[in-house]
């Protein structure tokens, strides 16, 4: 099983790589891997994300009356 902490570290790597393709993939890997080691990350679970889509909605079309 992978740990969230090495799943950010992929995604973080694999869009860095995209972005700029002559990155020193390693270089960054290690140097992310330095800096995370000092949290502790978990992913959040479904229950922990707020889904506050109808708020924005409102809130985007309140601004377009104003415009």
């Amino acid at each position: 099983m992978i740990s969230d902490k090495a799943r950010l570290l992929n995604e973080v790597s694999t869009i860095a790589s995209v972005i700029n393709p002559d990155i020193n993939e390693l270089k960054l890997t290690r140097r992310i891997e330095e800096i995370l080691s000092n949290y502790d990350i978990s992913k959040k679970s479904k229950e922990q994300v707020v889904d506050d889509t109808e708020e924005m909605i409102t809130a985007f079309l309140v601004a377009k009356e104003l415009e």
